[in-house]
């Protein structure tokens, strides 16, 4: 090789790193030679302090009996140390955090983890935390959710920590950096495109943006929940995660918002109000006599993705138990469907090995989710039994 070709292929060798590097600091995105807006172009409502607070419905007058049996099968979800991605820490802190301190060391762990990332180096020691942008801080993904680090979905964990009440000052230290869960919104909706996975994202935006409506992305395209909204009644319910669930949990949250704050217009407001009702009918129809829903709960098995897991049907009905839980009280739920469907969901946690349900985690803690919203009571027990393991790092 000439001595002139030499240096042009050491020089781009030279660039590329440079390039790789600035990617990896967040500094670059090849998407910004496209759209050469500054961050002049972007523009968000202010983001809450505290995000808006939503009641779930709840079945009542329950029989002490079975509040211990719903007890019992909650506590065979207490996480262990043995629960090491990042999935699974954010799971477990969705099913058993509230705003006050975390129930057990487990819990605290990981929202150190998530609130430093000298903390997460412990843990994911190889692993680029969050990546630093113009507008705030952005969690690296996990695309898929097949790996030990990141978010399966896109937002995911900035849901979870709204749904739970943080407030958006929380701190967030990015290699000695402060930034703040509001730095991570802001972010969100810097680089908010509508062809990515919404579900989470609407949910996150929804608890921390009214009585704002609107958001302008870096790349000077501007959004709303009509917008968002409309884009969520439209979704397949088939070829997507966990089996086309995640848009109608968005959509009753977005409901449940707008009944407080107005953030939608009355068209779409009609139209998420309709979706909910052509999915409740749905499961109606489709519910099994053990009282699960499987892949065919929308009325097909043309099913070509979903979390990969050896029990769709328990991430069918958790999914959408919680959906129900979240329906707009304008919605009528049938409550026999409610306690069959608990009911498969309670022997079936009941049932399963520890083996089982710590390599499926995150299916099992939906379920466990939607118990809570379902049996408070039987929730807020097994977490008190949780609190007395505090530091423990294995089940009795």
């Amino acid at each position: 090789m000439s001595p002139v070709r030499r240096s042009i292929v050491a020089g781009a060798i030279a660039v590329a790193a440079v390039a790789i590097v600035a990617m990896r600091r967040g500094a670059l995105d090849f998407r910004d030679a496209a759209h050469p807006l500054g961050p002049e172009g972007v523009s968000f409502p202010p983001v809450r302090e505290t995000p808006v607070v939503l009641q779930t419905r709840v079945l009542g007058g329950r029989l002490a009996e079975e509040t211990a049996q719903v007890r019992r099968a909650l506590e065979r979800l207490y996480p262990e140390d043995s629960l090491r991605s990042w999935s699974s820490r954010v799971h477990a802190l969705s099913l058993w955090g509230q705003r006050a301190a975390p129930p057990c060391a487990y819990c605290e762990k990981a929202m150190a983890v998530i609130s430093d990332t000298d903390q997460a180096a412990s843990v994911y020691p190889h692993e680029r935390i969050y990546r630093a942008t113009r507008f705030g801080i952005r969690l690296v993904g996990n695309a898929g959710g097949m790996a030990e680090f990141g978010d399966a979905h896109p937002d995911y964990t900035l849901a979870v920590l709204a749904r739970l009440g943080f407030d958006s000052r929380h701190k967030i230290l990015v290699h000695g950096t402060p930034y703040t869960i509001a730095d991570m919104v802001r972010a969100s909706c810097a680089e908010f495109l509508p062809d990515n996975e919404l579900e989470w994202t609407a949910i996150a935006y929804a608890l921390y943006l009214p009585p704002g409506t609107h958001w302008t992305n870096k790349y000077g395209e501007s959004y709303d929940f009509d917008g968002l909204c409309d884009r969520l009644c439209r979704a397949p319910t088939t070829n997507q995660a966990c089996y086309g669930t995640h848009a109608f949990q968005a959509l009753a949250i977005l409901c449940r918002v707008d009944a407080k704050h107005a953030i939608l217009g009355e068209v779409s407001r009609r139209a998420a109000h309709d979706r909910i009702l052509d999915a409740i009918q749905k499961l109606r129809d489709t519910q099994q006599s053990n009282g699960c829903w499987d892949l065919r709960w929308y009325g097909t098995d043309d099913w070509l993705k979903g979390e990969p897991t050896a029990s769709p049907e328990m991430v069918v009905t958790g999914h959408m138990l919680e959906f129900l839980a979240w329906a707009p009280d304008s919605v009528p739920v049938d409550g026999s469907m409610i306690e069959r469907a608990c009911r498969f969901v309670v022997e079936r946690l009941l049932a399963e090995s520890d083996a089982t349900i710590f390599s499926q985690y995150g299916t099992f803690a939906h379920c466990g989710a939607a118990l809570r919203s379902w049996y408070p009571e039987a929730w807020r027990q097994a977490r008190s039994g949780l609190k007395t393991r505090r530091g423990e790092s294995k089940r009795s």
